[in-house]
């Protein structure tokens, strides 16, 4: 009886296992992403004068897929080595070329139909950032706001 059970085991083991951590469907958070800012309890998209605004481009690549950190003063390539999910959380392993050890990008819907996710990258267990995004394919539906740069600084500067 052993001997016909044996050959059934890696499939009995691995079908009480929990689900693969790679790699969950991460395709619903392809494309690109918007850093929303709250001003006066108005979710807009604000372009700072000196930074511009954070952007998230998860893509597939030959490899894998790859999330692109940029629109602020530096980007940040990751690789996707890993991902799973725990009930409504898209929890992505990234590796970042001159970064120690891997990050950790968690994703959830805040609502689906308006393309709102709540994105938090961490590194550590620690958060570096953390906040609204919306899909580029909704960006319309807010109120985009430029911040006015100003060429003086100090005393020289009229109010």
């Amino acid at each position: 009886m052993i001997r016909y059970l044996l050959p059934l085991l890696p499939i009995l083991l691995l079908s009480c296992s929990p689900k693969s951590s790679f790699m969950a469907d991460v395709t619903p958070f392809e494309g690109e992403w918007i850093s929303l800012t709250l001003i006066k309890g108005e979710r807009v998209i604000y372009n700072s004068c000196d930074g511009g605004n954070l952007l998230l481009t998860l893509s597939r690549e030959e490899q894998g897929y790859t999330l692109l950190l940029h629109g602020e003063q530096e980007d940040t390539p990751m690789t996707v080595v890993g991902s799973s999910q725990q009930t409504d959380t898209l929890i992505m392993t990234c590796a970042t070329r001159g970064w120690s050890g891997n990050q950790k990008v968690k994703v959830v819907w805040q609502d689906r139909k308006q393309g709102l996710a709540h994105w938090v990258i961490q590194q550590a267990n620690r958060n570096i950032r953390s906040g609204g995004f919306v899909s580029a394919s909704h960006k319309k539906a807010f109120k985009e706001i430029d911040q006015p740069c100003r060429e003086c600084w100090g005393d020289d500067c009229d109010d």
